[in-house]
């Protein structure tokens, strides 16, 4: 993400764009000391208020393994 800004804060200098996507949810032991129930109710409702799925549905856990599989893709068009 912090490359996605940077690239993006130089990007019109040179008429590039850049873009960051969430991985999702990786299960993690960062949280190993949170109580789900009570402190994820303001995640919850802020999920809500943005329209995000997570907000209703939970939140779709993915093992560390894809969490690590970080992908940079980059699109060139010379012209």
């Amino acid at each position: 993400m912090l490359l996605a800004i940077s690239l993006a804060e130089l990007g019109p200098k040179h008429g590039l764009l850049a873009f960051s996507l969430h991985p999702g949810v990786i299960s993690t032991n960062l949280a190993n000391h949170l109580d789900w129930s009570v402190d994820f109710g303001g995640l919850r409702k802020t999920d809500r208020m943005l329209g995000n799925q997570e907000g209703w549905t939970g939140f779709d856990f993915q093992p560390l393994e894809r969490g690590v599989a970080t992908h940079i893709s980059t699109a060139l068009l010379v012209g």
